[in-house]
């Protein structure tokens, strides 16, 4: 990986220095890693489709949007939470198009019940 030098954001036009920048115990180095973590393999269909909702959410066609959302009110109906997949499916295909923090909301919601204590 190359290394971002993030000297040239501490200097002004003149070169002059404007702050400083610590990231880290390495001096004179630094870095920002941005390769992916482990993936988790899964086969719950709750957290396959909150991760499609999450994904959809980043992209600009809003069927993605509709499409994950549904999937997501398929997968919270098969528990017991009726009226959240309810809501998923009803937002899902409602006009206005579920907006992109919208969708991101509405997953974290699911995640959030589905990891409350009983």
């Amino acid at each position: 990986m190359k290394p971002i030098d993030l000297m040239r954001w501490a200097v002004d036009s003149q070169g002059h220095s404007v702050g400083s920048i610590t990231l880290g115990p390495q001096v004179g180095v630094s870095q920002l890693d941005l390769t992916p973590g482990p993936i988790q393999e899964t086969s719950n269909p709750l957290d396959l489709a909150l991760a499609y909702a999450r994904d959809a959410a980043g992209r600009p066609d809003p069927r993605d949007r509709r499409k994950a959302l549904e999937l997501l009110a398929e997968a919270v109906a098969a528990g017991d939470e009726p009226a959240l997949a309810r809501a998923a499916a009803d937002t899902a295909w409602s006009e206005p198009p579920p907006t992109p923090a919208g969708t991101v909301e509405l997953a974290d919601e699911v995640d959030r019940r589905r990891r409350a204590p009983a």
